[in-house]
Order: structure tokens, then C-alpha cells, then sequence
């Protein structure tokens, strides 16, 4: 008995000394506090007046997820251009941005190789939202490029927080239709061109995260009001300012249309759906989640914003029935991470691939 008291007590011991010695690593180490914004940690950002922030022109910040970090001559996670070629601009956030794989294997790079005379532009920006494309197109969209204009834009929406981070933001100049100066009020370039968060709660302990993820497949914690975009009106946990976000979101996209028209230029717009979406397998990754089959047949938000766009007249892509019916749906996103995989990018390349051919009458 003594004996086995003593090897329970050395295990014990191990496990705390274990978990202590994470902690101090996780903390010691390039983690932010949220370990959900590991690219806060690299200095890929400086300061924009119209847009927040934006990545810095030609940086290369070594490895990260295993695989190189870099951006070309304009500021995009994309080789350099070919101003002879006619441009397909891609405006987007993580998504688009694709940090989580090589940059040779993201849906825009890998489009790239399948359009002859075509080069399609990955302009998207970590922690973007639909108030900075809206932006970029009424005042960034020529600036790196005089005399040029694109011969389409994509703009890619993520459905889990395009919108309800427009809470975030605040208007410099009122106006109803494109902002013309942007706020972050929760987010700020600091030294060495590092994003900050100014109102985030440290998580208590990160080593108990980590094996979270890596263990238990768990994403993140979340709240039951943070799910709103998802809900149906009489869900007692849908914040009802979400349906303010939702109305300023189809202004932009009605304003930026109009502009892109004005311009000659096409628009399309890419719903990418959050992976709870997709299939209760993704249930798991997540506490506390106020969903059941019959609010995701709801289809929100979605439903709501293909209404609108079909009124608007606004060409739009919406990868969630076709993500559903796919017959590795399990493989669209990373294991541990929101983001999407290899495979998620090859599909996401095959779709739009299709949608641009068409728009292109080929």
C-alpha cells in the first residue's frame, strides 16, 4: 500500500510539475493571451487611417503552423503580381488569408494556376469585417495599382463573425453607406506592428486550454448570446442589436455593389458558413452551444442575406449546401481550429472556380 502511495504521489507530482511547466511556456513564449490570435503575436501589421491596420509590404516572418509567412510587394499573402494579366481581387479575413496552410495550397493561389491571363489578388487581412472591404473598395482599392482596376471582385464572408464584429467598430465620419474613416474599438496596432486587444479577459489558465484542443478537439469557449447570427428571432439567446449589424452589412454590400458598377467592375460574394453548420461532428468542438437540428435548418444567416442579394441583383456563392453534401465534410476544417484545411481550400477552389467561369460567360 505504501508503495503504491508513493508511485500515485510521484505521478502527481509529475502531472503538476507538467502542467506548470506549460503554463509557464505558453506564457513565456510568442502566445498571445488568446491563443485563437497567435498571428496577433507576429509584426505583420501597421497602422492605416481609413482601414485600422493592414499587413506590411513585403515581410517575411519565417514559419508559422510549420509553413512559411510572407507577403509580396503589396501587402498580400500572394506572389507578386503580373500587371499584364487582367486582376480578379479577392477581399476577405483568416479565411481568405489562409495562415493555416502553405501559401501555394489556399483557395486564391490555387486558382491562380487554373485561369489562363488571369491573376487573382489575395488582399485579405486578419480580423478583417465587411465595414473595412466596404472601405477598401470606396478608397484602397487603386492605390497600390494606379490606372488599374480589377476585372471582378470577391469578397469573401465568413458567417460566424462578419457581422456581430461590426459592433466593434466605430464611424469617424456618420454616414448610413461606406465608412469613410474606421475605429477599432477593441483591437490597436502596438509596438513592432503587434494587433492588441484592449478589452480581452486572460484566459485563467492556457495550459489547461492547450490540452483542451489538442486532446479534447474542444475550439473555444463560448457564450450562448455569441451564436446570434445563427439564431431564429424568438431564441431567448439571440442579442437582439444583431439584427442592426445585419441591416448595416446589407448597406454595405448594397453600397459597394453600386460602386463596383459604377467602376465596371463585377462583384461576387462568397458565404462561407461556420463549421456548425456544416454537420453535427463539429458540434463537439464547442461548450455550451445553443443550437439543435431545427435551428440549423434555419440556414441563418444566410437565408437572409441570399433574399437580399437576389433583390439586389448581387451575384453570390453560398458554399454551405455543397459543403453539407460533400463526402469528406469532416475534412473541410482543421481538427483543432475554426480555419480551413487543405481540402477545405480545394473545395472552397472548386466551387469558385465554376462561379467565376460562369460570371466570365466561359
Amino acid at each position: 500500500m505504501k508503495k503504491f502511495c508513493r508511485i500515485l504521489a510521484a505521478v502527481i507530482l509529475g502531472l503538476i510539475l507538467f502542467l506548470v511547466g506549460l503554463e509557464a511556456y505558453l506564457r513565456l513564449s510568442n502566445f498571445d493571451d488568446d491563443d485563437s490570435l497567435k498571428a496577433f503575436s507576429m509584426p505583420i501589421y501597421e497602422s492605416s487611417l481609413a482601414l485600422s491596420w493592414k499587413h506590411n509590404n513585403s515581410e517575411n516572418f519565417g514559419k508559422y503552423y510549420g509553413e512559411d509567412l510572407s507577403t509580396n510587394s503589396l501587402g498580400y499573402r500572394d506572389k507578386d503580381p503580373v500587371f499584364e494579366d487582367e486582376i480578379i481581387l479577392m477581399l476577405g479575413d483568416d479565411f481568405t488569408f489562409g495562415r493555416q496552410v502553405a501559401q501555394s495550397r489556399i483557395f486564391g493561389s490555387i486558382l491562380d494556376t487554373r485561369f489562363e491571363g488571369i491573376d487573382f489578388w489575395n488582399a485579405a487581412v486578419n480580423r478583417y469585417s465587411i465595414a473595412q472591404y466596404a472601405t477598401y473598395v470606396n478608397q484602397n482599392m487603386f492605390v497600390n495599382v494606379p490606372n488599374r482596376k480589377p476585372k471582378m471582385v470577391v469578397m469573401n464572408l465568413f458567417m460566424g463573425d462578419d457581422f456581430a464584429s461590426l459592433k466593434n467598430f466605430k464611424l469617424l465620419t456618420e454616414t448610413d453607406t461606406l465608412p469613410e474613416l474606421l475605429v477599432h474599438k477593441t483591437i490597436f496596432v502596438g509596438p513592432q506592428g503587434y494587433l492588441r486587444l484592449v478589452d480581452f479577459d486572460p484566459i485563467i489558465s492556457m495550459a489547461w486550454r492547450e490540452i483542451q484542443i489538442q486532446l479534447l478537439g474542444k475550439v473555444e469557449e463560448s457564450g450562448r448570446e455569441d451564436w446570434s447570427e445563427f439564431l431564429p428571432v424568438d431564441n431567448e439567446f439571440r442579442d437582439p442589436d444583431i439584427d442592426k449589424y445585419l441591416a448595416q452589412a446589407r448597406r454595405y454590400l448594397a453600397t459597394i455593389d453600386n460602386k463596383l458598377e459604377e467602376q465596371g467592375v463585377e462583384f461576387l460574394v462568397v458565404l462561407i458558413p461556420m463549421d456548425v453548420q456544416v454537420g453535427r461532428e463539429y458540434w463537439r468542438r464547442y461548450n455550451n452551444l445553443p443550437f439543435d437540428a431545427q435551428i440549423m435548418n434555419e440556414d441563418l444567416p444566410q437565408r437572409g442575406l441570399k433574399t437580399f442579394m437576389q433583390n439586389e441583383g448581387i451575384e453570390y456563392l453560398d458554399l454551405l449546401p455543397e459543403f453539407r453534401e460533400d463526402e469528406n465534410r469532416d475534412d473541410i476544417y482543421l481538427k483543432a481550429s475554426i480555419y480551413l484545411s487543405e481540402y477545405g481550400h480545394r473545395l472552397v477552389a472548386d466551387l469558385l472556380e465554376a462561379k467565376v467561369r460562369q460570371m466570365l460567360g466561359e
